[in-house]
């Protein structure tokens, strides 16, 4: 019967941590909002279709990036002592 050892690296990321890098991620994806909102104003005729698409997209695209970001950043290799001893 073989018996698993803890690892440091099972550990889950801080919550802290886990936060600062959704509300990064998040604010990230507004400032590109905000840019796109800025073309919208600026450019001439058809060319305001794809900000204005994206801009509208990007919230909901920014909530799911963020979300799944604190999912992947718990994901790590673990490395027991005995695999770092042979």
């Amino acid at each position: 019967m073989q018996h698993d050892e803890q690892s440091i690296t099972d550990l889950p990321v801080s919550p802290t941590e886990d936060r600062r890098r959704r509300t990064r991620t998040y604010l990230i994806m507004m400032g590109i909002r905000m840019v796109c909102i800025v073309l919208f104003i600026v450019l001439p005729d058809w060319w305001k279709v794809a900000p204005a698409i994206v801009a509208v997209v990007i919230p909901w695209i920014a909530v799911v990036a963020a979300n799944a970001s604190s999912q992947l950043g718990t994901k790590t290799d673990r490395v027991t002592r005995r695999q770092i001893e042979s």
